[in-house]
């Protein structure tokens, strides 16, 4: 059986996902909770590197500040975006 790994964004365990199974619909072996909620999870350096290095799968980053106009002009934009687009995770 073929598997992916994927880093949970609650606690950076590491979980094996099978393949065949819908990965969108897993729940994380440590803490028992969804590993895909469609929504950004804020990380510190250490986070980052753990998914970085730890998911067979792309991490999509989105970087802003608040104090950024740009930045939260944008936002609205991107939300939307990831709501939409959700099911093209590739899972």
């Amino acid at each position: 059986m073929t598997t992916i790994h994927v880093v949970c964004p609650h606690c950076a365990a590491t979980n094996r996902i099978p393949l065949e199974k819908r990965a969108t619909a897993a729940n994380c072996g440590a803490c028992h909770r969804a590993l895909f909620e469609g929504h950004p999870v804020p990380v510190d350096a250490a986070a980052f590197e753990k998914h970085r290095r730890g998911n067979d799968i792309p991490v999509l980053v989105d970087v802003w500040a608040p104090w950024c106009g740009p930045a939260g002009r944008w936002r609205p934009c991107s939300s939307a975006r990831r709501l939409n687009s959700s099911h093209m995770c590739g899972c």
